[in-house]
């Protein structure tokens, strides 16, 4: 028996060492500011790096727009002319240990591509078209319900609840 709990417990202190590096990532909408300008997204990444996190997850995609540089679709009414988001927030995440990358809720970018393919007015029917789509997809439903009244303009009360330890390269 006491040979059984050492093995197990060199099977688990080897499988933690080869865990790898631990994912503390932040989700930025398109919906509310954080990622529409340089200054906004510094501010985020600042947090970020005050908070320990390691990964950023920016939502690319919302209403027939694009918060990175797309040749089919134009840029998010929010975004400066020229600016685009996604490569300065990569640009400015890596230097600092931070993983950047792009994300879209799969079933709201499938109604609106199927909408346009149909040649409706995407612009101006995108809450429609969402909601639409929303009767056939809880996810997309729970996240149109969850953030519709939401807004970020909030001084933020959380503090890190971990003590950052160093970890192998």
């Amino acid at each position: 028996m006491r040979f059984l709990l050492v093995v197990v417990l060199v099977l688990a202190l080897a499988a933690a060492a080869n865990a790898g590096p631990e994912v503390r990532g932040a989700w930025v909408t398109s919906w509310s500011p954080g990622m529409f300008t340089p200054q906004q997204i510094d501010t985020t990444i600042a947090a970020m790096k005050k908070a320990g996190l390691n990964a950023l997850f920016m939502e690319v995609r919302k209403c027939a727009d694009a918060y990175y540089d797309s040749k089919i679709e134009p840029k998010g009414k929010e975004v400066p002319e020229g600016f685009d988001p996604l490569a300065y927030a990569i640009e400015k995440c890596h230097p600092q240990g931070i993983q950047a990358g792009a994300t879209a809720n799969r079933v709201a970018l499938e109604s609106m591509v199927k909408a346009r393919n149909e040649g409706r007015d995407i612009v101006n029917e995108c809450p429609q078209i969402l909601l639409d789509a929303a009767k056939s997809c809880t996810p997309l439903k729970q996240a149109l319900d969850t953030w519709k009244d939401v807004s970020f303009n909030y001084a933020s009360t959380d503090t890190p609840d971990f003590v950052a330890t160093p970890t192998a390269a």
